[in-house]
């Protein structure tokens, strides 16, 4: 007997029962497919925003990533261009290297004083040019286009979060939309003024009158590399705001010769980090153990860290995704296994006489319970292939329909893109493991028709 093709035919023995089973699997399939398509797109769009904006690589002076928040010079760069000049003129590096740039970390506190406001700042000194080409990366080609690097290529001053010029006062200088700035407070002046502070303002002062006029200017003021004080006016060009609130409230960017004046003033000229952005992220890895091969050889301080490193955020993010993506499988995998059984149980039960006839002309236990799996397995492979065909078909409307989405590491709206099948792996897994469901689900009813007794199946009615 072919036990195949007898499993075939007796799946549908009871159409309406079949049916109602091959629709249960078909929609948990699809179910998994359109959350597990969202998921690729959550970490393609997350992804791609970290990329835009710092990179796949960073390379830190030794020591910088644990404690450089508080001490940024103590772990600068010194010599970053002829680093630059070597990983570039590297064979292997080149073809996989899109932009290395260097940054300057900076701290300190921004003011305002013709609207008697500040606020602690952290930003960054940068080549406006390098990051420009950086916003350009779009490996997937799903996630949209990014907002434009708000500093041009010869600028000669930076851009602050919306949430710090909001705290400024800067709202109507800037032409920032649902932004209003707060009445000016009447000055108080009986307050001493620091005399080396107020001796920096007058310098400034003096500086800026050879400026071109810009939309604003904010004051810096932020501890040199020396330990001094030191104050640099920076015109404020725009505002763009920051993914994060508590970012946004504090961010300063500015060219990098900027960013050095306040830290170094006029003399020694480092950076904090050498941001490299790749062609691919497939390539970190490998890079990543190039770069620090060749850091040994070269015996340069210096540490490499990866993108999953550096922001922990994605890290994070994705453990959730991925949290959630197993609960929804496992509440999906109960319900399957539920209707398997049931709709198995249901068939024993219905078919007590013709087991009896089976086991009593020689058929095995084994034979019994190979056809009742068999006949689950059938669900399963028809409801996973049903699940997945509607799961391309979803897909491709959902990416055609326009909707818009703001992933977590964007501050713009994004298409929204399920991208299920960028990614072989997980609809293959998502197939497979709805069919091994099936098959073990149907495990307890076959079970139970072979050890039935041949006596007590025939006589049933």
């Amino acid at each position: 007997m072919n036990i195949a093709l007898f499993a075939a035919r007796s799946t549908f023995r009871n159409k309406r029962r079949s049916i109602i089973t091959l629709i249960t699997v078909s929609i948990g399939t699809l179910a998994l497919c359109l959350f597990g398509g969202f998921v690729n797109t959550v970490y393609q769009g997350i992804e791609t925003g970290i990329v835009r904006t710092s990179g796949q690589i960073h390379l830190y002076r030794e020591g910088f990533f644990e404690y450089g928040a508080g001490r940024a010079t103590d772990y600068d760069i010194a010599d970053y261009q002829r680093i630059v000049d070597t990983l570039q003129g590297d064979d292997r590096l080149a073809k996989r290297i899109a932009v290395i740039t260097p940054t300057l970390s900076i701290g300190g506190i921004a003011g305002n004083y013709a609207e008697n406001s500040s606020q602690t700042f952290v930003g960054v000194g940068l080549n406006p040019a390098d990051h420009a080409r950086m916003r350009m990366w779009n490996d997937y080609g799903t996630s949209g286009e990014s907002s434009a690097f708000p500093l041009p290529a010869d600028a000669q001053g930076g851009f602050i979060g919306t949430g710090l010029a909001k705290i400024l006062n800067l709202c109507d200088e800037l032409n920032i939309a649902g932004c209003t700035d707060a009445p000016t407070p009447v000055p108080d002046n009986t307050g001493a003024i620091d005399p080396e502070i107020a001796d920096l303002q007058l310098e400034v002062d003096a500086s800026a009158q050879s400026l071109p006029r810009f939309p604003a200017t904010i004051d810096l003021l932020g501890a040199a590399a020396s330990g001094a004080p030191n104050i640099i006016r920076l015109p404020v060009l725009s505002a763009q705001a920051q993914a994060q609130k508590a970012v946004d409230d504090r961010f300063v960017a500015m060219p990098l010769p900027m960013a050095q004046q306040l830290v170094y003033g006029q003399d020694e000229q480092r950076v904090t980090t050498l941001i490299i952005q790749l062609h691919h992220t497939t390539d970190m890895e490998d890079t990543v153990a190039h770069l620090r091969t060749l850091i040994d050889a070269q015996a340069w301080p210096l540490e490499v860290k990866g993108f999953t490193d550096f922001n922990v955020t994605y890290s994070r993010i994705t453990a959730m995704f991925s949290t959630i993506f197993g609960f929804i499988s496992v509440v999906i995998a109960i319900v399957v296994v539920f209707t398997i059984v049931n709709n198995l149980s249901m068939s024993v039960m219905e078919r007590f006489n013709e087991i009896g006839t089976l086991r009593s002309i020689g058929s095995r236990r084994s034979v019994i319970r190979e056809q009742f799996v068999l006949e689950g397995i059938i669900l399963g492979v028809l409801g996973a292939a049903l699940g997945l065909s509607l799961g391309m078909i979803v897909e491709t409307l959902v990416n055609l329909s326009g909707f818009s989405w703001t992933p977590p590491s964007n501050t713009i709206p994004q298409p929204l893109m399920l991208n299920l099948y960028a990614n072989p792996i997980m609809p293959l897994g998502i197939g497979l493991g709805m069919i091994i469901v099936t098959a073990l689900s149907s495990l307890p009813p076959a079970n139970r028709a072979a050890r039935m007794p041949i006596v007590d199946a025939l006589r049933h009615h």
